[in-house]
């Protein structure tokens, strides 16, 4: 069984895979973000933790989105109609990854906290 300081990651790596399979950027790079702040943050208290994967999972997916964006400005192929739709989509999408690596995230401090009591 994994430690519980490993299982977070084991979720980034769930997401990733998830996007990969999915064919979705905007999914991949939150995923990463949501990586990224949990490293930087892996010796933090567990509500900084909590608010780096939140930062990182919206910084991502808006990032990619950003991208994506400014890709289809600068001439790249276009979807017709766009209206702001993929921003939304970027921002369910940090939301869902947000929630479950929250789920995660609290969860493997549970399982720390209590292999220390016990």
């Amino acid at each position: 069984m994994p430690t519980p300081r490993f299982i977070p990651y084991l979720g980034v790596g769930v997401l990733l895979t998830l996007a990969v399979l999915g064919k979705s950027a905007v999914m991949a790079v939150s995923a990463a973000g949501i990586g990224i702040a949990l490293s930087v943050t892996r010796n933090a208290p567990l509500r900084s933790r909590l608010a780096a994967v939140v930062l990182g999972a919206f910084g991502g997916s808006l990032l990619a989105e950003t991208v994506h964006t400014v890709y289809h400005l600068l001439g790249g192929e276009t979807a017709s109609g766009d209206d702001g739709f993929f921003y939304i989509s970027a921002l369910l999408v940090g939301a869902i990854n947000a929630v479950a690596m929250l789920v995660v995230t609290g969860l493997a401090d549970r399982i720390r906290s209590s292999r220390r009591a016990g």
